[in-house]
């Protein structure tokens, strides 16, 4: 959905980015940022976001942008636009199609020609798709299958990339921010492998100032198009994709608060590892709903969430006295007539009054099987126009399914 001002306003209390953090005035960006898109979603808002900062930034400011994907296609458009400076150029994209691929499952995965450990996560009965160069079309075990076969080489593009965009820093502290879509077969397929890979390699390094965020766009954003809403396979698809996606989010944001045994485990080929992190230090899913009357065009939620980032590393809109504590969690913006409502993803449901708006804590496996009702909310609030803030929040809990969930006021 659109950042609207009040939903800007609270992302600007994140201290989990550190782009906030206040420099001298001189500067004009806080710089020491790469941004990564993953699949077609995340990679136009980060192709937006260059464009938008053309000729606004130097290469002192050390913001730098990675495009990953598998639509060769696509790629080549990207590189094509970028001759007239409104694309990602060849440095700045990745590709993990490989032309072995086409042959990889004629035999099933356990006797694919590549390696024997090359996916064994992956169904043995799985069916002998044809691979081609236009994207795992929403396939996520195709799209993780894809990163497997091409980690041997793109890995090292990956981690010269995070290599030069540390180098750069004078301060030795780097954001990475991933854009991705959750609905997508790319980018729902590789999310995880690839973050979990970027978080071994700075381990590996012993890089003590790098963090490691998401900006991910939820499978409503895809809902204004009129080919997508009118196939019911292909919608059921995309949300079915989002909510397994969402599932590996919210498992692995809270990796270190489970069992001392929990790991996640990354094998390929030759390569393995394993690693008890969280996944991101601070997550941000973007939905697409605008209200009862459709949604938003999903070409302006890229453009206005491009511009939001834009304006994460612009020092004037820094407010050190309005930072809160750093914490790992997930932060969802839902448009609820004039208030915009938090929710904000842990272990702790609790409510709380901030300026005017309700802050709500929820579990990420609750908001999933809530989603239904918080749109129903929506248009539930517009029909009742009570002033009483407090009214208000206890007909939203009036339309969840309170089992489980305490709530307080503070």
């Amino acid at each position: 959905m659109i950042l609207i001002d009040t939903q800007k306003e609270e992302f600007t209390k994140l201290k989990d980015i550190r782009i906030f953090e206040k420099l001298d005035n001189e500067q004009r960006y806080n710089g020491d940022l790469l941004v990564i898109g993953l699949g077609g979603m995340g990679s136009q808002v980060v192709c937006d976001m260059k464009g938008m900062l053309m000729g606004e930034i130097t290469p002192d400011d050390n913001i730098q942008y990675l495009m990953v994907d598998s639509d060769i296609p696509a790629m080549e458009n990207m590189i094509e636009a970028s001759r007239d400076g409104i694309g990602l150029n060849a440095t700045e994209i990745i590709s993990i199609y490989r032309p072995n691929l086409e042959n990889l499952l004629v035999k099933g995965i356990k006797e694919n020609p590549v390696h024997p450990n090359l996916a064994n996560w992956m169904r043995e009965d799985f069916p002998q798709i044809n691979i081609d160069t236009d994207g795992a079309k929403g396939n996520r075990q195709i799209g993780r299958l894809m990163f497997s076969n091409a980690y041997e080489d793109m890995r090292v593009l990956l981690f010269d990339k995070l290599e030069e965009a540390h180098t750069r820093s004078k301060s030795g502290k780097l954001d990475i921010i991933i854009v991705s879509g959750v609905a997508g077969g790319t980018s729902g397929g590789i999310l995880t492998d690839l973050t979990y890979n970027i978080r071994a390699y700075i381990r590996s390094k012993k890089w003590n100032g790098v963090r490691v965020g998401a900006c991910l766009l939820m499978p409503d954003v895809l809902y204004s198009k009129r080919e997508i809403v009118s196939n019911p396979d292909l919608l059921a698809n995309l949300n079915a994709n989002g909510y397994a996606t969402l599932k590996e989010v919210d498992y692995y944001m809270r990796l270190t608060s489970k069992d001392k045994d929990e790991r996640y485990t990354f094998e390929s080929t030759t390569h393995k590892l394993t690693i008890r992190e969280n996944i991101f230090d601070a997550c941000l899913l973007i939905s697409g709903k605008k209200d009862e009357q459709g949604y938003i065009p999903d070409g302006v939620i890229y453009s206005d969430v491009a511009y939001f980032l834009t304006k994460l590393a612009s020092v004037k809109h820094v407010d050190k006295a309005r930072m809160v504590q750093r914490a790992s969690y997930c932060v969802m913006y839902f448009s609820m007539g004039k208030i915009a409502a938090i929710t904000r993803l842990s272990t702790n449901p609790i409510i709380r009054f901030q300026s005017g708006r309700s802050r709500i804590s929820v579990s990420m496996r609750f908001l999933l099987r809530r989603i239904k009702s918080y749109m129903s909310l929506q248009r539930m609030i517009r029909r009742r126009r009570s002033q009483d803030r407090r009214c208000l929040v206890n007909l939203m809990l009036s339309c969840l399914d309170n089992r489980g969930m305490r709530s307080s006021f503070r």
